[in-house]
């Protein structure tokens, strides 16, 4: 099995249902758009079901997986807010070149799946959660504050992280880079 063409027909497949959703993209469209005969699209993928799950794996849930832990571990709390920073601007530069600067279509596609996907809702919770709880130890330890307290200033990271992201969903053509810089030298 050909890796690029079946990585073209994923990079096909994410823009449909980038732009139209997983229930409104058609089989034929994927085929159309893949520039493929309809034998050799399903010599790749077997079903419309089958490319969904390859394209949420490979757009989505490769990123929750990939994110080294040792990071947090192995870093200060400052140096890793600042490793955050760093990787949630690249994160956002690049989802909005993938999505043509449409991040909120992304953010539709993200919670269709987070929906309908058992897989992808618990790789989702799962990382979230070991966020807040990695972060809440690092204030625990670091800042010597309660673990409630540090709780709740994971909970502000977290969500500062989250709302900048969906910021440039809501703005997509505000630089991304003013924004998290400045977040670098607070």
């Amino acid at each position: 099995m050909n890796t690029n063409t079946k990585q073209q027909i994923a990079a096909v497949a994410f823009q449909l249902f980038v732009q139209h959703g997983y229930k409104a993209t058609s089989i034929s469209q994927l085929v159309s758009n893949s520039g493929l005969s309809k034998g050799a699209f399903y010599h790749h993928f077997k079903s419309k079901q089958a490319i969904y799950e390859y394209v949420i794996d490979y757009y989505f849930l490769s990123y929750y997986r990939k994110f080294d832990w040792s990071l947090v571990e192995s870093n200060s709390l400052e140096n890793f807010l600042k490793l955050m920073t760093n990787m949630y601007s690249e994160f956002v530069s690049e989802i909005k070149s993938m999505t043509k600067n449409n991040i909120s279509k992304y953010f539709i596609l993200f919670f269709e799946a987070y929906n309908n996907m058992e897989i992808f809702k618990n790789t989702v919770q799962f990382f979230y959660k070991k966020f807040k709880e990695t972060l809440s130890k690092k204030y625990l330890t670091e800042k010597k504050i309660s673990e409630e307290k540090g709780e709740e200033e994971s909970m502000k990271i977290i969500s500062m992280f989250e709302g900048m992201f969906f910021w440039f969903a809501v703005f997509p053509d505000e630089d991304v880079n003013k924004y998290f810089n400045t977040l670098n030298n607070t």
